[in-house]
């Protein structure tokens, strides 16, 4: 069995380890930099790859921006993502979740369970997208951005990088 490694112990951490379990992947280890966890290492397998299981947008960046490992992607066996679709590295698509044809995701984005994106979004780096969220079809979703559950962005809005769509909100 293939080894990750994850960097948080959280929820979404947790998440990200169930996620790694129905890919094929065996957790070795868990970063942790509170006290008492085990601290992020360079040096600790660098061959292993790594994914970054923080919630929060702008942490997530400075963790990524400051590790070595390489970034795996993982997409859940039951996410629905369209050949012509591409998931950047480190950003994970979670159980349920929908990507449709050439939907671009950046890095370290978190496209959550039942999250529907249609075609042609460009969904930028540290994004999250959070469950049963809807993104139509030639959307662009800034840097950072959070898009709220069940949140709808309208077809080819616009979304600001560091921008929060809330809970249930029609946005554009």
């Amino acid at each position: 069995m293939k080894e990750i490694l994850i960097y948080g112990t959280g929820g979404h951490a947790r998440v990200l380890a169930d996620l790694a379990g129905a890919c094929g992947l065996q957790v070795l280890a868990y970063f942790d930099d509170a006290a008492g966890g085990m601290p992020y290492s360079t040096a600790f397998r660098p061959e292993v790859p790594l994914l970054c299981g923080i919630g929060n947008n702008k942490v997530r960046k400075l963790i990524a921006e400051r590790s070595v490992h390489i970034f795996a992607t993982l997409v859940h066996p039951t996410a629905v993502v369209a050949a012509s679709a591409e998931v950047g590295k480190g950003s994970v698509v979670l159980a349920g979740a929908v990507l449709q044809a050439s939907v671009q995701v950046g890095k370290h984005a978190v496209i959550n369970m039942n999250a529907a994106v249609d075609h042609d979004v460009i969904v930028g780096d540290y994004v999250s997208v959070y469950p049963g969220a809807y993104i139509g079809g030639g959307a662009e979703i800034g840097e950072g951005a959070v898009i709220g559950p069940n949140a709808t962005v309208l077809r080819n809005a616009k979304v600001p990088s560091w921008t929060e769509v809330p809970p249930g909100a029609v946005f554009g």
